[in-house]
């Protein structure tokens, strides 16, 4: 799966608009259509592939297809990148969590 089929999977996962994603990143809706339906022939810089992957909490490595899956490692980054989105409150809860599951692992 290229960066065109994993840019609109990713924008439809998230439920948002060409224009949303197009916002996040700094370029315009019609950019991002393009990526995505791959009617041109698109070699996004750099810069732009990082600010897609910042966006959709993915790695560049994911995104360019470079690793056709997620590690584990990639989804725990990507955990991360949303638990610092949280606020305080909910971070702890979530933090509370973690501990009870590692001590459960300790048992078990």
């Amino acid at each position: 799966m290229g960066i065109r089929q994993k840019l609109k999977s990713l924008r439809e996962e998230r439920g948002e608009s060409l224009q949303q994603v197009a916002d996040g990143v700094g370029v315009s809706r019609t950019h991002i259509w393009e990526l995505e339906s791959g009617n041109k022939k698109l070699n996004p810089s750099f810069d732009l592939v990082r600010k897609l992957a910042e966006h959709f909490d993915v790695t560049i490595e994911y995104l360019m297809d470079i690793q056709s899956k997620m590690t584990k490692d990639d989804k725990a980054l990507v955990l991360f990148n949303n638990i610092k989105k949280l606020d305080g409150r909910d971070q702890e809860v979530i933090l509370g969590t973690v501990k009870a599951m590692m001590e459960r692992k300790k048992k078990n």
